[in-house]
């Protein structure tokens, strides 16, 4: 396995330290972060464990990134 660092912390740290405070960038990155969940569901995969701290968020980039699929569900 090859993974990705990142530098940035997990999106309930980010809420409560209210690192992401400008409307743009929050719009920005929901946006973003609605496009990976639809794609996610058009590839037949359910998360079933979506919540603040399996989203992680690059803080160079703003760009969000969802993690833990251990209890993902293929649908077919």
């Amino acid at each position: 396995f090859i993974i990705e660092y990142l530098e940035g912390s997990d999106l309930m740290v980010l809420f409560k330290e209210k690192k992401i405070t400008d409307p743009q960038v929050i719009v920005k990155f929901l946006k973003q972060l609605l496009e990976g969940i639809r794609d996610i569901h058009n590839a037949n995969v359910i998360h079933r464990d979506l919540k603040p701290q399996n989203i992680l968020v690059d803080l160079v980039t703003m760009k969000p990134y969802i993690i833990d699929f251990g209890l993902s569900l293929v649908v077919t």
